[in-house]
């Protein structure tokens, strides 16, 4: 009974902190090789109440990143090749990264699509592979964590102080329920 408990409490404690994140999870491949020349990585970063989309752009055959400035267009359509709910205009960058700001309207299905020039001023158009991604509306949901903590440890308690009063309760030899 005791080993019960004891493995009891850690388990409502990960099961609860995993409930309550807010997951972003990509349908395929976060890394897409575009025509055996370049590595473009994307990573969902929460900012306040928005996403900030950042892409990485490599060399395939070094793994360095591309040093020449980088010319990029990004869209982003609800669902698989739903309607257009966001696009950029051509932006450039002069590092090996780049950064979309943008807010869902809500919790769903997002598809991505990146075309990017490099070098940006007279470089072949390339378009990798999509990203079909799950995007929550709210990234900030992460802040309901110590409410779920502090609920989590309120049902530890509650399951230690039942289990000490009917083990109490057997010792004297009560009955083992009320």
């Amino acid at each position: 009974m005791r080993s019960l408990a004891r493995l009891s409490i850690p388990l409502l404690v990960s099961v609860a902190m995993s409930l309550d994140s807010a997951p972003v999870r990509a349908n395929g491949e976060p890394e897409k090789v575009v025509d055996g020349r370049y590595v473009v990585s994307l990573v969902l970063v929460p900012d306040r109440d928005a996403m900030i989309f950042r892409f990485a752009f490599r060399d395939f055959q070094t793994g360095k990143p591309l040093a020449d400035p980088i010319a990029y267009h990004v869209t982003i359509r609800q669902g698989h090749a739903g309607a257009v709910i966001y696009q950029t205009p051509e932006l450039v960058t002069a590092t090996s990264a780049a950064e979309v700001r943008y807010r869902v309207p809500r919790d769903g299905f997002y598809e991505t699509l990146l075309e990017f020039r490099h070098p940006a001023a007279r470089g072949t158009v390339y378009r990798p592979e999509d990203w079909y991604l799950w995007i929550p509306a709210r990234p900030d949901r992460g802040q309901g964590v110590p409410w779920t903590a502090l609920a989590v440890l309120v049902v530890a308690l509650a399951t230690v102080w039942w289990w000490r009063r009917t083990a109490v309760r057997r010792q004297r030899g009560g009955r083992s329920s009320p």
